[in-house]
């Protein structure tokens, strides 16, 4: 990523931010997944390339996702009269 972002290039930046948020992804690192993968983002819409904005867009989003699944796990099962306060009302959950 610092070569890339040295040169300049940035579809090589956007690039290299995919492969580490994906892999910080599949380590469970998810704040530093999100992180690089919004990165990502900001770098495909200056490149401006459709796909790879959509693309990054649903990426970021499941990555978003999988750092708040664990809550949302324990919630299920260990504090279902919050989960449907929350499903009822979408207060935040304080989890």
């Amino acid at each position: 990523l610092s070569v890339a972002n040295d040169a300049g290039e940035l579809p090589a930046q956007a690039s290299a931010c995919l492969n580490l948020g994906l892999l910080y992804n599949d380590r469970g690192e998810y704040d530093k997944s999100v992180e690089l993968l919004e990165q990502h983002f900001d770098l495909a819409r200056q490149l401006g390339d459709r796909k790879l904005i959509d693309s990054a867009r649903v990426i970021l989003g499941m990555a978003r996702g999988n750092g708040k699944f664990s809550a949302y796990v324990d919630l299920v099962n260990n504090n279902l009269d919050k989960l449907l306060k929350w499903k009822s009302k979408r207060i935040p959950v304080d989890a």
